[in-house]
């Protein structure tokens, strides 16, 4: 909280207060962590899944500035926003449209389930969703040192083990260790962070 009341109040709005929203409501509520699989990337590829977002504007009260960009541009800050009636639309359709649920399949691939989780847990509260990057910045190696910006013990972990899955099997593939291998190395601290194979975009769904 009292880096939020810092924060400098002539950023844009989704790297100051909407961002903050994220961190916040993740004090009280449970929320999902996906690795560079935002829906804001989603949008890049199929413009047409924009019917399931709306405006911020839509939301945020006149006072309030708009913010900058309506999806993820950059780390710390807000993107997207479904309505609690989008949530539900987008739900139904990935169940009986096949376009629609070959879209999220390609796209999510290994996360579809904790993002189907996401716009369930919405979905059964009534609410909308948002999504944020970098509220939790998971350490694959050592789930231990992950540092969070919110409430780290309601982020449902699923979404991590993915995430350190895939990269102890980057690393194999990279380096030819074993998985014993890999963890001898992480004690010794001569592997620190998966970011040295791989760059991605940490999301958070709330």
């Amino acid at each position: 909280m009292k880096t939020l009341a810092s924060w400098d109040p002539n950023q844009p709005t989704e790297k100051g207060l909407l961002y903050g929203m994220a961190v916040i409501s993740g004090f009280f509520t449970r929320y999902q962590y996906v690795r560079g699989t935002a829906y804001s990337f989603l949008l890049d590829r199929q413009p047409q899944m924009g019917e399931y977002c709306s405006s911020w504007r839509s939301f945020l009260p006149d006072w309030i500035p708009s913010p900058k960009h309506e999806k993820l541009t950059e780390n710390y800050a807000a993107g997207v926003y479904m309505s609690p009636d989008q949530v539900k639309a987008l739900l139904a359709d990935y169940e009986r449209k096949a376009k629609v649920r070959q879209i999220l399949t390609d796209f999510f691939e290994g996360n579809l389930e904790v993002f189907l989780t996401a716009l369930q847990d919405a979905k059964r509260t009534g609410s909308g969703l948002m999504e944020a990057a970098e509220v939790i910045e998971v350490e694959p190696l050592d789930l231990n040192r992950t540092v969070c910006y919110s409430d780290l013990f309601l982020c449902d972990p699923k979404g991590a083990y993915i995430y350190q899955d895939v990269a102890i099997a980057q690393i194999k593939e990279a380096t030819g260790m074993s998985e014993e291998e890999i963890a001898k190395k992480v004690q010794e601290g001569k592997f620190t962070s998966q970011k040295t194979y791989v760059e991605l975009d940490d999301t958070e769904q709330e």
